[in-house]
């Protein structure tokens, strides 16, 4: 059985962590945009890799990357996504997550540590603006009209294990990729929705909302950086955005420019 753990940084928007725990039954591969990185074959125990795909905005590119691990491990029986920022620290991970494997078991995520619907993620994403209202209410719409329930649980996607070879996972990690990519960057409103479409269901890889966050197995380090496009998430810059444009404007368009300058940027 060929297992692998894997992550992907774009942007510098992680440092490369290393984990202070290693299983050598899992090989561990870093796709990254960082050039540094990227003239070395190896970097601690990851085996670097440009990558894959990189046609959308850094968030995107790196979430392609964690949805269709079909298309990247294609020789692989299983692979374990794991966000940069956490760090593997005991082997009781492990044996948590071989038990899982020993099970059969499709796919196993960490329950999402204080919500359990989807449709209230999504208020929590645009009261936070960490995404664009509008597109975030595009989406929720969408799942209305597909008749999706509310409260139909929610998972936490920084760390999944999946047999992402599976005919009906794969079929789910395409639907799921269809609405990061048309929609929300917030994976977590989608996922849930793209396994009920399939028929899937989730197993937890922990037995209580948030507990993976709180065990000893791994470690959550702050991320160094949030090196993103600010402008996705517009509505949260809509006014120095078009100030700025009205400024250009007005200078390019100004007879006098040096004497305009004087006035209004002194």
């Amino acid at each position: 059985m060929k297992k692998v753990i894997y992550t992907c940084i774009t942007g510098e928007y992680d440092d490369a962590c290393a984990h202070t725990y290693l299983d050598d039954s899992w090989d561990y591969v870093m796709f990254t945009d960082n050039q540094y990185l990227l003239t070395m074959p190896r970097y601690m125990h990851w085996e670097i890799r440009p990558l894959h795909f990189n046609k959308m905005s850094n968030v995107k590119n790196a979430r392609w990357h964690k949805i269709n691990a079909h298309i990247i491990f294609p020789e692989y029986d299983y692979s374990l996504w794991i966000d940069a920022n956490i760090v593997i620290q005991s082997g009781d991970f492990f044996e948590r997550i071989n038990g899982i494997i020993n099970s059969d078991v499709n796919i196993s995520v960490p329950l999402h540590p204080l919500r359990n619907c989807i449709f209230d993620e999504a208020k929590t994403i645009k009261d936070l603006k960490i995404d664009n209202k509008n597109t975030v209410n595009r989406e929720m719409q969408k799942l209305h009209c597909w008749h999706y329930p509310k409260d139909n649980g929610l998972n936490e996607t920084c760390i999944m294990l999946r047999q992402h070879n599976n005919k009906k996972i794969k079929r789910a990690q395409k639907r799921w990729w269809y609405m990061v990519k048309n929609y929300s960057k917030r994976d977590q409103l989608s996922y849930n929705w793209a396994m009920w479409r399939g028929g899937i269901k989730t197993m937890p890889m922990y037995s209580r909302p948030g507990e993976h966050r709180k065990s000893h197995e791994l470690l959550f380090v702050h991320k160094r950086s949030h090196n993103q496009n600010p402008a996705e998430n517009f509505d949260t810059w809509t006014i120095p955005y078009w100030m700025a444009k009205i400024c250009k404007f007005m200078i390019l368009h100004t007879k006098d420019k040096e004497d305009f300058l004087k006035k209004h940027c002194a």
